[in-house]
């Protein structure tokens, strides 16, 4: 949990609390230790660890997606189809999560399909800060809405490491 607005929501699931820059560099530490490396789906994540919290990840570091689309071309798999107007996915070339998901015939059940996960975050970040960090006053959309969030993200974590699994094995 990085943004201490949350800690409320957090601390009601008996999440781990702690500060970003904390947290960040205990990852970086035991990746070290453990000679693991640490894996996200794009570069998002390490680009805001840094700016952020001032904690460079670039040492350990596995942008998944760049990995997976070269590994995806290499074996001649069906490519996206190219996305036009609003909702393009431009910036991937439809190589998304969802894609590699459903390629990979990896789960993800229909309530938690991406789109979701930014509106629900703010929807509980805004009502915690109306209700001053109060959990008791967040309504029951509110509070459905967080639990959905922590499903979404366990979701994709879960996707995330089968699919760097898959491509680390180098099969479909």
């Amino acid at each position: 949990m990085l943004d201490p607005v949350l800690r409320p929501a957090a601390e009601d699931r008996g999440l781990r609390v702690t500060g970003g820059e904390a947290a960040l560099r205990g990852i970086l530490e035991r990746a070290r230790l453990e000679d693991r490396l640490i894996c996200a789906f794009g570069n998002r994540e390490r680009e805001a660890a840094l700016e952020d919290f001032g904690v460079d990840l670039v040492e350990r570091f596995v942008n998944v997606q760049r990995v997976a689309k070269r590994w995806w071309r290499a074996h001649g798999a069906e490519r996206p189809q190219r996305r036009r107007g609003r909702n393009a996915r431009n910036r991937s070339g439809g190589y998304s999560l969802e894609f590699f998901e459903n390629g990979l015939g990896l789960e993800r059940p229909k309530h938690l399909k991406s789109g979701n996960a930014t509106k629900r975050l703010r929807a509980v970040r805004d009502s915690l800060v109306t209700h001053k960090g109060d959990w008791s006053r967040l309504t029951v959309t509110a509070k459905g809405k967080w639990t959905k969030l922590l499903d979404y993200n366990e979701v994709d974590v879960r996707n995330l490491a089968a699919l760097a699994k898959r491509v680390a094995r180098g099969r479909a």
